[in-house]
């Protein structure tokens, strides 16, 4: 099963199973991370400096992917296709 760190309380990392993973629904498409960015956000949200941030939550919004599948109606991504967010 595909591993995730977690955020579980300021300070503290856990590596936990990554929720599991479906197929994609109608306008929908699925991912594959193949690398993640750290930013200062995520450090604030790690030392426990960021307002609004609950824990536990897994970290990461600067993401390189690779679309896997694609649900019904998407048409501007298609599999093999890479991507940022």
């Amino acid at each position: 099963m595909p591993a995730a760190i977690e955020f579980t309380e300021p300070q503290k990392i856990t590596v936990v199973d990554a929720p599991d993973v479906r197929l994609p629904g109608p306008g929908e498409a699925l991912v594959r991370t193949h690398r993640m960015g750290i930013c200062g956000t995520d450090l604030s949200c790690y030392l426990g400096k960021f307002p609004f941030f609950s824990y536990p939550r897994i970290p990461g919004h600067e993401l390189g992917l690779e679309v896997v599948a694609a649900g019904e109606g998407v048409t501007h991504v298609r599999p093999g296709d890479r991507c940022s967010l």
